[in-house]
């Protein structure tokens, strides 16, 4: 809409004429009265951060977060893991999926497979 619009336009204006985030942060809050959320954030620093990574992975959905904790923890399936995503979500490296499905399968965890797109 032409409120965010234009809202998005002054934060442009203020970080091409050399404006700092904290510089930014003020204004924002000066005019509402809140802290600067993360979307506006985000108009400030896009231009100075590093690039976005693009990675193909397997995101593991797992029962509970103790089987998520367990498979963290225990070093055959631990070195398997690329990273925690959350409570119970692993993500996997695709040349890591069969060795970590196997060793799933070895201590008695079913593993459905991946459904056909």
């Amino acid at each position: 809409d032409s409120i965010a619009d234009a809202t998005n336009c002054t934060r442009c204006n203020a970080i091409a004429t050399g404006w700092s985030l904290a510089d930014i942060e003020t204004w924002f809050f000066n005019r509402t009265g809140l802290g600067m959320p993360a979307s506006a954030k985000l108009f400030a620093l896009a231009g100075n951060s590093d690039p976005v990574s693009v990675q193909r992975r397997i995101v593991l959905e797992l029962p509970s977060e103790t089987v998520a904790d367990g498979l963290m923890q225990w070093p055959l399936s631990g070195k398997l893991v690329s990273e925690r995503l959350g409570p119970t979500r692993l993500a996997v490296d695709m040349d890591k999926l069969e060795p970590l499905c196997e060793v799933m399968n070895q201590i008695g965890l079913t593993v459905q497979p991946i459904p056909d797109e």
